[in-house]
């Protein structure tokens, strides 16, 4: 693939250091030291990604049409599921009042909801495993064309970040607890 230069990241971590790292058979969790115009590199490997190549149906956008949030939610529904601690109870009843502000209801099963909202706790048990193993359902929906937003909120989200997309790219949005 075309390898992609921008001031930022070159600045810092310059090219012939990531194409040097792409050379080494790195794994999640190992470190690598690498040299360059600028010095010495320590970089410790989080997630790796490799040719990546999503096929998506392209999705109605409220943008495109000029309207407004409001009336982009007017009429649709969501399901809020929460894992976990007091706090996500709390966050869950916040996000809430939000998506009843804009004109939304709760659906009377999840699994017809147009906006499902997972919540997640990190405290818990197998907690990454267990928003995995919901938003793989939801997924589905998405891939079987059906018009579902997914949302994964909480700390798991927080922590499994980007992770979390390039495991389930149909999620559409990622947001911690500081982002809430």
């Amino acid at each position: 693939g075309k390898d992609v230069v921008d001031d930022a990241t070159e600045a810092l971590l310059p090219l012939t250091a990531r194409l040097e790292l792409m050379g080494k058979p790195l794994k999640p969790g190992d470190v690598s030291v690498v040299q360059s115009h600028l010095g010495y590199h320590v970089i410790k490997i989080d997630d790796i990604m490799r040719d990546l190549s999503l096929v998506t149906k392209k999705r109605k956008n409220a943008i495109d049409k000029g309207i407004t949030l409001e009336e982009a939610c007017a009429g649709k529904t969501y399901a809020m599921v929460t894992m976990g601690c007091q706090m996500n109870a709390a966050d869950s009843e916040r996000l809430e009042g939000g998506l009843l502000d804009l004109g939304m209801t709760e659906a009377s099963e999840p699994k017809d909801a147009d906006v499902i909202i997972l919540n997640t706790c990190s405290i818990r048990e197998h907690a990454e495993a267990k928003v995995y193993s919901y938003v793989g359902p939801q997924a589905k929906r998405k891939r079987d064309g059906e018009d579902v937003t997914i949302v994964v909120a909480g700390c798991v989200a927080q922590q499994e970040g980007a992770r979390l997309l390039r495991r389930a790219p149909e999620v559409d949005v990622v947001m911690g607890p500081q982002y809430a």
